[in-house]
């Protein structure tokens, strides 16, 4: 067993296959390698050297932090968050943001399956590569957190989705990250040459909620919508973050939460408004950040964060002015947008609910 070195994705899908596949496809997967992040840390590395490799490759290449590979010339590294290393954590201290994880690297597996150890093919010609054992914590929120909670050097809080969970009522009532974006999907959880697999699905490892579990993330209802004594077509739109742990948006200040409502009918064209919502993190200058590494290095203040908290209820007020007599159809959409900081990414818009009237 080799206590120097993590175990390459490619070798852990010999014999889990459907988990490697799906995991192919996760953010995770691509951590290290996706245009948007190689861009961000070419900024970051511009800025500040050498100190940008332990501050962006600590959660987008965080073998390193086991292997000090912060050139990344080894294979493993650039797999991202890749399988053996976050099956081989056996602690995280959140209170450690430099090194979050301590990794048992070449040991026992570790996994959220009550599994007792080695399990060799009934043959005798294909004994399993590994012990494994269930771990109570790796269903907890904290494994997530080591990463998705980011402060930076003069304390701002540039991502903080584990502590939005943290008070929520979603946290209070016991329901994980992994509750949510580990769902089972169909898959075995290990080839029938280790042994004839007992259960038909996997836990999700690409980590992403589709366009399903999505719908109706944010429930929206027209509270009113008439003429003021002004003239004034007056909307007021009540939206509710019902499924979402954490607000909405979460992660990099460059996401918006954007409330759409428009109004069409006898005699007018439609016409459309919009709010946004979000987190504004400045620097010492007021400027605003709008990336994730601007607020990163540069970041002071918080200066203000509308973002939508779990559960959370909000009434907004829209008033269309010069609006002809009739009648009129009230549209209100909301979804999250994300500006692109590569020429070949396309912008980010995801719809979250909507609702006519």
């Amino acid at each position: 067993m080799d206590r120097t070195s993590f175990t390459a994705a490619e070798v852990c899908g010999y014999c889990h296959a459907d988990i490697y596949e799906n995991w192919k496809s996760s953010f995770h997967a691509r951590a290290y390698a996706d245009p948007v992040f190689q861009k961000a840390y070419r900024t970051a590395f511009s800025a500040i050297g050498a100190k940008s490799k332990q501050l962006c490759l600590k959660c987008h290449a965080p073998t390193i932090l086991a292997t000090k590979d912060a050139e990344a010339k080894l294979p493993i590294t650039r797999e991202g968050v890749t399988c053996d290393f976050c099956h081989t954590i056996e602690a995280v201290d959140l209170k450690n943001a430099a090194a979050p994880f301590k990794s048992d690297v070449g040991g026992q597996k570790k996994a959220s399956m009550r599994l007792l150890g080695a399990h060799p093919n009934p043959s005798g010609s294909n004994p399993a590569a590994h012990q494994a054992a269930y771990t109570e914590w790796f269903n907890k929120s904290e494994l997530c957190g080591g990463c998705h909670e980011m402060v930076n050097a003069n304390g701002v809080k540039v991502g903080q989705t584990y502590s939005e969970w943290k008070a929520s009522t979603f946290a209070t009532e016991g329901i994980q990250c992994q509750g949510c974006h580990m769902t089972p999907v169909e898959g075995a959880p290990y080839v029938a040459s280790v042994k004839a697999p007992q259960k038909t699905t996997i836990a999700d490892h690409t980590l992403l909620l589709n366009r399903e579990k999505l719908e109706n993330a944010v429930d929206l209802k027209v509270v009113s919508a008439e003429l003021n004594d002004a003239g004034a077509y007056v909307v007021d739109i009540a939206m509710v973050n019902v499924k979402a742990g954490h607000n909405i948006p979460t992660g990099s200040p460059s996401r918006a939460l954007t409330l759409e409502v428009s109004l069409e009918g006898d005699g007018l064209v439609r016409v459309v408004q919009v709010r946004s919502f979000g987190k504004r993190i400045v620097d010492k200058k007021g400027n605003w950040l709008t990336t994730e590494v601007d607020a990163l290095l540069k970041g002071t203040k918080e200066k203000y964060n509308t973002s939508l908290k779990p559960m959370e209820s909000r009434t907004v007020h829209f008033v269309f002015s010069n609006v002809p007599a009739g009648k009129l159809k009230v549209t209100a959409r909301a979804f999250i947008t994300q500006n692109p900081v590569v020429d070949s990414e396309e912008h980010l818009h995801v719809p979250l609910g909507m609702v006519e009237n």
